[in-house]
């Protein structure tokens, strides 16, 4: 195309980044990924109760933050554009007494969950412990040219204790 002319918009532009007059390829999916995606958020993994959990008593999971991120920019001199979308949460409750009391350990959920009796993921402990949970949410990454799947995950400690109720006579 000569110098000054317009570019017709029945033709994709194509730029000439390395100026050798040939109209360079679009970037790859890998080359968007690295040069503009932005890196999976960290999860933060919610209960209640929140601080620690009491055995009989279940405790609810969900994922606070955010669960979508877009970025824009150009690569190569080709304008795209990259997309993380949280697709499943996975909770492992840490709970290595699970399978005496036949519950499971491990949860998955398409649903980042909510603070409520209703939410996709709860737990029952029943013994006391503390025990290391963790959140893994799969992200599907995605540009113009391609889509994979990344990982972010959190871990942390949550203590569980026994309420016993103790009859006393009166005074």
């Amino acid at each position: 195309m000569d110098a000054g002319a317009e570019q017709s918009d029945a033709i994709p532009y194509c730029p000439d980044v390395d100026g050798d007059g040939i109209a360079d390829p679009p970037p790859t999916h890998g080359q968007i990924v690295a040069a503009l995606c932005p890196t999976a958020p960290a999860p933060i993994l919610a209960t209640s109760p929140p601080d620690e959990g009491y055995t009989g008593l279940e405790t609810w999971f969900w994922s606070t933050g955010t669960h979508q991120v877009t970025e824009t920019g150009t690569v190569g001199g080709y304008a795209v554009s990259c997309q993380l979308e949280a697709v499943e949460f996975a909770v492992d409750t840490g709970d290595v007494h699970a399978d005496e009391f036949g519950h499971p350990r491990h949860y998955t959920s398409t649903s980042p969950g909510h603070d409520g009796a209703d939410t996709d993921i709860t737990h029952l402990y029943e013994r006391v412990d503390t025990y290391t949970q963790s959140l893994t949410i799969t992200w599907s990454r995605r540009t113009q040219m391609g889509a994979d799947r990344t990982t972010s995950s959190t871990t942390r400690d949550y203590p569980v204790l026994e309420i016993r109720a103790v009859a006393t006579t009166g005074p």
